[in-house]
């Protein structure tokens, strides 16, 4: 808009020619393109936005979420709270044998409780122009 502005301006320069107008109209464009994209927002974000953030963007917030839901076909899920004080039986298991062979659990023979600086290291070179220095990997107990 501002450019459009600009040129309609340049324009009209052509048929009055006056000098000082093609100088002006490039400080006005560029001052408001720095005030509209560089202060403006910066200063709404500052002064109206971060005082009361939450409120501001809860709609927003709101709105993605639900359109969140409906893309992914969950929109009519009934949510209810769970206390986790119910007992699992025998029964319930054998009933939703599907959902619990699903469960993914960690093995012991997957899971390390050694972190790898513990662990032994590959040796590393660093090179560089004029030497050659190697670095050895000592590990956690310093050996």
């Amino acid at each position: 808009m501002t450019y459009a502005a600009g040129a309609l301006v340049l324009a009209l320069n052509f048929f009055r020619k006056r000098r000082f107008l093609v100088p002006a109209t490039v400080i006005v464009c560029f001052g408001v393109q720095f005030l509209g994209i560089d202060v403006l927002p910066q200063l709404v974000q500052k002064f109206i936005v971060a005082p009361n953030e939450l409120v501001k963007e809860s709609p927003y917030i709101e709105r993605n979420i639900a359109a969140t839901r409906k893309a992914f076909g969950v929109d009519n899920v009934q949510e209810r709270d769970l206390t986790g004080e119910g007992q699992l039986t025998v029964k319930d298991i054998e009933n939703n044998a599907a959902t619990f062979h699903s469960i993914r659990l960690w093995t012991t023979a997957r899971c390390s409780t050694r972190s790898p600086r513990s662990r032994k290291s590959v040796p590393t070179t660093i090179s560089y122009r004029w030497t050659t220095i190697a670095t050895r990997s000592t590990g956690s107990h310093g050996r």
